[in-house]
């Protein structure tokens, strides 16, 4: 994904999730190109049998939901967009100053 996103490699990214991808016709795609009859029993099904797989992770591998693995949750595009500009981040620890009282 990164070195497609670099331009490192030929390709494009797409967030589509499973079922907007058979609405479009990935199943019947699938079906056409293995020889199999599409039908839409075995679509569903077939679905069916993709979620059960991917268990606990069928929101971030079929959904396109971001991870949620933590206490904060960044999409890869934001990430993507605050990382590699060359710009100078600066951060500074006001930890001393909130915990001081007496400073104005």
């Amino acid at each position: 994904m990164e070195s497609v996103a670099s331009g490192e490699k030929e390709g494009s990214l797409v967030s589509i999730d499973l079922y907007e991808a058979c609405e479009q016709g990935l199943y019947k795609i699938i079906c056409r190109e293995n020889n199999i009859v599409w039908t839409p029993e075995s679509e569903q099904s077939w679905i069916a049998n993709l979620i059960k797989e991917y268990s606990s992770y069928q929101g971030t591998e079929l959904l396109c939901e971001p991870s949620k693995s933590g206490s904060r949750v960044f999409t890869h595009q934001l990430l993507l967009n605050c990382t590699g500009t060359g710009e100078l981040i600066i951060r500074k620890d006001f930890t001393e100053v909130t915990n001081n009282p007496n400073h104005v």
